[in-house]
């Protein structure tokens, strides 16, 4: 073989020599994403039992929750795939912004309690 021609490892090789210690990180990930979304249905079916008491009616309440939460998954889509070619680490955005949510998840039944003599 000329010198300036180099043989490739395996592709198994490659694999183990470029993540041995990160083997953790791929379910670390998938078991954020899943606790996420179970925390997102909670929210969903807490919010629409609060609106329910401040809108008198569960439809209007299911409806404006739907909205709402149907409303950020788009956005979120739209802008997080925008950003995320921005970003050099995507993990660190990613629980920034899960931090984020779950700060205004938190703060949104006060604000419905202080909003509500507006709803009258």
């Amino acid at each position: 073989m000329p010198s300036h021609v180099r043989a490739r490892p395996a592709r198994s090789q490659e694999v183990e020599t470029v993540r041995p210690q990160g083997r953790w990180i791929v379910p670390l990930v998938l078991l954020c994403f899943v606790t996420s979304g179970a925390a997102s249905l909670i929210l969903e079916t807490t919010l629409t039992r609060l609106l329910r008491l401040v809108l008198g009616n569960t439809t209007l309440a299911v409806t404006t929750v739907l909205c709402a939460f149907m409303g950020g998954l788009a956005l979120g889509g739209y802008l997080g795939g925008r950003l995320s070619e921005r970003t050099n680490r995507p993990l660190r955005a990613y629980a920034i912004l899960e931090g984020a949510i779950g700060l205004a998840c938190l703060l949104l039944p006060l604000a419905v309690h202080a909003l509500q003599p507006l709803y009258r």
